[in-house]
C-alpha cells in the first residue's frame, strides 16, 4: 500500500496471484484480445488522439453525466469471436480493492445493485468487478500525458492494469506527480495527476483502466434523478448542503494501516 503520514491508504500496487501460468494464460491472452480489437475497430478521431495521449482508447460500460443518460455503448472488445472478455474477469483488481478498502469497495458495489434494479437491461463489462466502466488503451505503445480523471469520483479509485512486452525497469513507469513518486499500480485518479513514461523502441505497452463515473454516484444519491430533476424537487439549498458533506463522508471510506494489524 501507498499511504499518508497518518496511515491512510491512498493507493495499492497489486502483484499477480501465485500462479505460474498467469502471464501466459491471462496477461498474454488479454493483450492478444486487445490487439485484435485494435486491428478490427474503426476508431473515431477523438478515440485515436485525446488529452491523455496519442494512442487509440475506447471505453465500455455504464456511465452518466455531461448530458449523457445512463447508458452502455457497444464494446470494441466484442468484435473478435469468440468474445475475449472472460479473460479480463480473471484480473483481480476489484478483489484487491475490496480487501484493502472494503468500505469504498462496498460503495461502488451498491451502485451496481441500484443500476441492476433500475434497469436490468444494462450490461456490465465483467462479472466480478465493482467498477461500472473501463477504458481499453489499445497501444501499441501507450504513453499517457499528465492528467487528472475529472469525471471520476473525487475520492474514488480506479484500477490500472498494464500489459505488454516492455521492460518495466527501463520505461513505462507510473508517475504520480503530486506525491513525487515514480513507480516501476489502483489510485485516486481524480485527485492525483498521473502519467507514465515512454518505453523502449520496438516494445509494446497496452493498458486498461476500470472506474465508475462520478455522475453515477450523484445520480444514485439523488434518488435515480438527474441534477436538474433533483434540484427542482428538493431545492438548491438542499443540493448544496448534500454536496458540502460528500468529501468528508467519502474520506471516511478509506482504510488505515492499523486496521490490518
Amino acid at each position: 500500500p501507498i499511504h499518508t503520514a497518518d496511515g491512510t491508504i491512498i493507493a495499492l500496487l497489486a502483484a499477480h496471484p501465485n500462479d505460474e501460468h498467469w502471464e501466459v494464460d491471462v496477461m498474454a491472452e488479454a493483450m492478444r484480445a486487445m490487439e485484435q480489437a485494435r486491428e478490427k475497430y474503426d476508431f473515431m478521431d477523438r478515440e485515436a488522439s485525446h488529452r491523455r495521449g496519442n494512442y487509440p482508447a475506447v471505453w465500455s460500460g455504464i456511465s452518466h453525466g455531461n448530458g449523457r443518460q445512463v447508458s452502455t455503448p457497444p464494446s470494441p472488445m466484442s468484435l473478435p469471436s469468440p468474445s475475449p472478455l472472460h479473460i479480463f474477469d480473471r484480473i483481480h483488481c476489484s478483489g484487491t480493492f475490496g480487501t484493502f478498502v472494503p468500505r469504498l469497495h462496498a460503495y461502488y458495489s451498491d451502485i451496481l445493485k441500484v443500476l441492476a434494479a433500475w434497469d436490468p437491461t444494462l450490461r456490465l463489462n465483467f462479472t466480478n468487478s465493482v467498477f461500472a466502466a473501463c477504458t481499453f488503451n489499445l497501444g501499441p505503445d501507450v504513453t499517457t500525458l499528465r492528467h487528472l480523471d475529472l469525471k471520476n469520483l473525487a475520492w474514488g479509485w480506479c484500477a490500472v492494469t498494464v500489459l505488454g512486452t516492455f521492460d518495466p525497469r527501463l520505461g513505462g513507469h507510473l508517475v504520480l506527480w503530486d506525491m513525487r513518486l515514480v513507480i516501476e499500480f489502483p489510485l485516486p485518479s481524480a485527485v492525483f495527476a498521473h502519467s507514465n513514461t515512454t518505453i523502449q523502441a520496438g516494445k509494446k505497452r497496452l493498458s486498461f483502466t476500470q472506474y465508475t463515473a462520478f455522475g453515477l454516484f450523484r445520480w444514485k444519491e439523488y434518488g435515480c434523478m438527474t441534477t436538474a430533476q433533483y434540484t427542482k424537487k428538493m431545492g438548491v439549498l438542499c443540493v448544496e448542503q448534500m454536496n458540502t458533506s460528500q468529501w468528508q463522508a467519502g474520506m471516511s471510506m478509506y482504510s488505515k494501516l492499523n486496521e490490518f494489524i
